[in-house]
């Protein structure tokens, strides 16, 4: 009997999510509801993307907006066969290379799981000053919509997704791009694209993608990307005698996320 594993689902066109229950088998993937109804997604239909290093493994099934399921569970990207980093094969120099190949690798792994231990311990209002700081200096000469009407909608539909405990204030803004996208920053910045809300086929769509894009947010993955970024390059950049390139590290980091 195949291994179950629990995921959560989102329709893409609303901003619930579902608990389900998840099997892989030769055809695909089998997502058994709480109602008890079975889909199975065959391998051609569906995408594996993955946002972290540590992060759930993300399906993608069907055209725009796509329908996701999020497995935390590592193992099941192993089930489902996919390629993990090779390990580093320059151990047979010697135990002198070992000892300096072992500093890097520790780092590799150490670093992104202690970044995602402390992105928690950083004040909202810090992340929120990093993420307009990340905004301003990805998306310099951006044209944002600001019309009455379409502020007044957005801020509707934004009020009716943050729950009521949030500690994070939501700003979205329209960004006048045909890019088919939204980007959600530390602090709870969200740039949605006027591609976007032109592609979606009604405001429910709409709202499943902000809701994506908060749980982001919720869960700080940008700030534990930039933690991440900032951490790899610099402890990189002073084991290899950069020490002239760590003043260009934030910025680097930042444009990662």
């Amino acid at each position: 009997m195949s291994k179950t594993w629990k995921a959560l689902y989102f329709d893409g066109r609303t901003p619930t999510r579902r608990n389900v229950d998840v099997q892989t088998d030769r055809q695909g993937v089998s997502i058994e509801f709480e109602s008890g109804t079975t889909r199975i997604w065959r391998n051609e239909d569906f995408s594996v993307q993955q946002d972290r290093s540590q992060g759930p493994l993300r399906l993608e099934y069907g055209e725009f907006p796509s329908e996701i399921l999020e497995i935390a569970d590592p193992e099941f990207g192993e089930v489902l066969g996919k390629r993990l980093p090779k390990k580093s094969r320059f151990l047979s120099v010697g135990f002198a290379m070992l000892a300096v190949l072992l500093v890097p690798a520790i780092i590799y792994w150490g670093v992104p799981l202690a970044s995602g231990w402390f992105a928690h311990f950083i004040p909202v209002s810090i992340e929120k000053q990093v993420g307009q700081y990340v905004i301003d200096e990805v998306f310099p000469s951006r044209i944002v919509c600001k019309t009455d009407a379409g502020k007044q909608a957005m801020e509707k539909l934004v009020s009716r997704l943050v729950p009521l405990d949030s500690v994070y204030v939501f700003q979205v803004e329209v960004v006048d791009s045909g890019l088919v996208n939204a980007i959600a920053f530390p602090g709870g910045n969200i740039l949605i694209f006027r591609g976007l809300l032109e592609k979606s086929p009604s405001a429910d769509a709409v709202a499943g993608v902000l809701a994506h894009e908060m749980q982001h947010v919720f869960q700080r993955h940008g700030t534990e990307n930039l933690l991440n970024q900032v951490a790899l390059s610099g402890l990189f950049k002073l084991l290899t005698v950069e020490a002239n390139a760590i003043a260009e590290t934030l910025f680097a980091g930042v444009r990662t996320l």
